[in-house]
């Protein structure tokens, strides 16, 4: 899902990497929860907008949740879940593209 989404968006290399560091994170913190497929689909884009505001890029919450064909609302609430539970921050180091 995450991979498939990513497609979509204007994601380098890089920033793609930042966004397994992340599920991998995500997967350690046990952030899931596995009712259908449709929510691993919402997890997928929650991740990919957790690049978007960490590196403040030019793309809305309903951008980023066509390219998984979510519900915003599914995104938002998912993404406000993660950004609370691995304390994500606009510009956190960990996940933060850095230009070459």
């Amino acid at each position: 899902s995450l991979l498939r989404g990513m497609a979509n968006l204007p994601f380098d290399d890089e920033r793609r990497a930042h966004a397994m560091d992340l599920a991998d994170d995500v997967l350690e913190e046990s952030i899931v929860r596995r009712k259908n497929d449709h929510a691993a689909d919402v997890l997928a884009a929650a991740i990919a907008y957790t690049i978007v505001f960490v590196d403040r890029l030019p793309l809305t919450q309903a951008e980023v949740a066509a390219s998984f064909r979510v519900p915003t609302r599914a995104l938002r609430a998912r993404f406000s879940e993660l950004r609370s539970r691995l304390g994500i921050l606009p510009g956190d180091a960990r996940y933060k593209h850095e230009p070459s």
